[in-house]
Order: structure tokens, then sequence, then C-alpha cells
């Protein structure tokens, strides 16, 4: 029985030293990214992504956790605002802080993870026009020490990161495109009263004539 333990002692730590020797050999760095287009322009997605307010209605990763306490910068849009969170093991801790931005283009984020264990990143969103529409890129690059690296090759990056990215891409599509609706409907509505408002000695828009006012009357 004692030999039997031993031997399965031994064959667990030459998998693990295996494991880690070929983790060791991964890249530095990783990098996620998924793309989904819009039937909306640029600018339309752009405050999804610069306001956290707006964020907060299509981030993916609140499912993992109902009961996660966020708090926000209290200028939540652009340059130097920020958010943070603190959930269960699945959604851990940590804050996001817009870096840059490219108004109507791209908003960068810096990302702090506390927990389960400390880490950094950089969240990348990027609007692009094309054809009728926008592509949306969301992509996340970071570091990888050692133990990142053993994750990546026990489960990978792409797997865990990946999905979570889709899953939230879903949830902003038909937010930025009703909003895009509305502002065409608003357009359409402001160009059709403006047209119907007269302009000084012109006919009016059913074509009568305009009334002139009547001569004075001398004594």
């Amino acid at each position: 029985m004692k030999k039997t333990l031993l031997t399965i002692l031994g064959v667990l730590v030459v998998a693990i030293v295996g494991l880690v020797g070929f983790a060791s050999t991964k890249p530095n760095a990783y990098h996620v990214e998924r793309s989904i287009q819009l039937a909306a322009t640029p600018a339309d997605a752009f405050p999804f992504v610069n306001d956290f307010t707006k964020w907060a209605q299509w981030n993916p990763f609140r499912h993992g956790d109902p009961d996660m306490k966020t708090e926000t910068s209290e200028n939540p849009v652009g340059v130097g605002a920020w958010t943070s969170w603190k959930g269960n093991g699945q959604v851990g801790e940590g804050k996001m802080t817009i870096t840059e931005v490219t108004p109507d283009a791209q908003v960068i984020e810096h990302i702090d993870f506390t927990a389960p264990m400390q880490d950094q990143g950089k969240a990348t969103f990027s609007m692009v026009a094309e054809g009728d529409g926008t592509k949306f890129t969301w992509a996340m690059d970071g570091e990888m020490n050692l133990i990142s690296k053993v994750m990546d090759t026990v489960l990978g990056m792409e797997a865990m990161i990946g999905p979570q990215f889709e899953a939230g891409l879903a949830e902003l599509k038909p937010q930025v495109e009703a909003a895009a609706k509305a502002r065409v409907e608003a357009e359409a509505a402001a160009a059709a009263a403006a047209a119907a408002v007269p302009v000084d000695g012109a006919a009016p828009m059913d074509g009568a004539a305009p009334t002139e006012a009547p001569a004075a009357v001398t004594p």
C-alpha cells in the first residue's frame, strides 16, 4: 500500500513539474478580443463605454454574482472615471479606470485585479465605421507571470475571457441599436418641424399665398 502511494505521489510530482515546465515556455503576454457588427454609428456606441453608468447596463460579469457590490466615481464619464467591484469567487474584486479616450473611436481602461489574485490588464474598446454600421471590438491585454501561464495552460485565457466578451457584446448590441434608432427618429422629427415653419414672405407649406397686411388708411 505504501509503495503504491509513493508511486502515485511520484507520478503527480512528475506531472506537476512537467506542467510548470511547459507553462513556463508560454508567451509573457496574452491578448483576447471579440467583435460584433452594430447597426449604428460609432458615435451611437461610444457613450456605452465612455460612461460607467451605461457600462453597468451590459457588463456581462455582473451575472456571475447578483449581489456584487460596485462603486463608481462621482463623474463616471471620460478620462479619470473609475468603477470598482467586489463579489464572490467567480467575479473577484478590482477596479477599472478610463485612461485614454478618442471620441467616437476608442476607449482604453486600466484594470487592477485584487482578488482572487493580484494582477493588471488593459481593456480596449474600439469603434470603426464599416459599411452601413460599426464594427465594435472589445480586447484585453495583460502580462503573464508563471501562475498566469499555468492557468492559461490548464484553463486557457481564450476559454475564460472570450465567452464573457461574447455575452457582453450580445447585450450591448440591442442597447446601442435602440439608441441609434431613437436618434434617427429625433433627427427626422426635428427636420420635419423645421420644414413646417414658414420663412418670412414665403408661401406656407400648403401652397397658399402669404396673407398681406392691409394698407394703412390716411385720414
